[in-house]
């Protein structure tokens, strides 16, 4: 048998690749890939801004399938045609940080589609403990953004927001968007900076009434706001090409500020107005721990992702995509494609 995929062999070279399939180990499954999702981290990885990127990679870091090859009666229940989204995290269980509990902050942790091979394939071999299973009410395209909302809850819930709160966002892609419609959730109010007119618009449409494009702008909007107090809450999306240094202009003083998302560039954050401040900062690139909560708000519809789906493609259509979204990724875009794996 034969497993096919996408393979990056290097910046701007996709390469379809028919492999002889690989045995599955115990503890382990194997998944019938049915959708992944190509978004802005993959094209990054594409136009090679993926800080520590190596190649060949297979890219797409969000996928799910069907259960084809499991141990009968294993400890999770997990059976044969089962709908499971995959955890694309790997923690490596030997550094101290697994090993005293802490596995999002492994020293070593492994991302699929960012430094281990991603979804663009029509199967992968997974361990059990990664696999989650799908509740029914979750269709496919909305799985594929979940662990966007997951790691929207884990910055979320580490800044001990009070109902009322100020929250700023600057970066209003698919991160971005989500972030402010979770504030709205847990009752706080955002407010969205994005040089992107579309992106606003998105969120406008998704419930975020404060949204600003211009940055020159945006100190005078949050004072505005939040009565000239400023925000005690500011978030960064490094996925996006605004710059980290105005972010503190916003802040009142001792306010959180943290950073979350996909980098694809370094950042040069100067510290001195931030500890004049005294401001907290905060770091996050995974959602680890959220996966099934954030399962659990697409069950319960919190969070609406109409605006945020760019649309569906058969796996045949995925190199042209890549070089077609380049200039969308340029322009800070939200856009998430949905590769039908199956469709061909």
């Amino acid at each position: 048998m034969f497993m096919k995929s996408y393979v990056l062999t290097q910046p701007r070279t996709l390469e379809f690749l028919n492999a002889p399939a690989v045995p599955v180990p115990p503890d382990c499954a194997k998944v019938r890939i049915t959708h992944a999702a190509l978004s802005p981290s993959d094209l990054s990885l594409y136009l090679s801004r993926t800080p520590g990127a190596a190649y060949p990679m297979i890219p797409s870091r969000q996928g799910l399938g069907i259960i084809s090859e499991i141990e009968e009666n294993n400890i999770y229940g997990l059976k044969r045609g089962d709908r499971v989204y995959i955890n694309p995290y790997r923690a490596c269980g030997e550094c101290f940080e697994c090993k005293t509990g802490q596995p999002r902050h492994c020293r070593n942790l492994q991302i699929m589609g960012v430094n281990t091979d991603g979804f663009l394939r029509d199967f992968a071999v997974a361990g059990l403990s990664s696999l989650i299973p799908l509740p029914e009410q979750v269709n496919e395209e909305e799985a594929l953004f979940s662990e966007y909302i997951s790691m929207a809850i884990e910055v979320l819930d580490s800044l001990n927001l009070e109902k009322g709160d100020h929250v700023v966002v600057v970066g209003g892609d698919t991160l971005g968007n989500i972030l402010c419609q979770l504030c709205i959730y847990y009752q706080c109010v955002p407010v969205l900076v994005d040089r992107n007119r579309r992106n606003l618009d998105i969120a406008e449409a998704s419930g975020v009434y404060y949204t600003v494009a211009d940055e020159l702008s945006a100190e005078q909007f949050v004072n505005q706001v939040t009565g000239g107090r400023k925000a005690k809450h500011l978030i960064f999306v490094p996925g996006t090409r605004a710059d980290i240094n105005t972010v503190v202009r916003y802040a009142a003083p001792g306010a959180d500020l943290a950073v979350a998302g996909y980098l694809d560039a370094e950042m040069d954050l100067k510290l001195s107005p931030a500890v004049v401040r005294q401001l907290r900062v905060l770091t996050f690139c995974n959602g680890f721990n959220e996966l099934r909560s954030a399962l659990n708000m697409l069950v319960n519809k919190s969070v609406r992702l109409d605006g945020l789906r760019s649309g569906k493609i058969s796996f045949k259509e995925a190199p042209a995509l890549f070089e077609s979204q380049a200039e969308a990724f340029e322009r800070d875009e939200i856009f998430q494609y949905t590769v039908d794996v199956m469709a061909d």
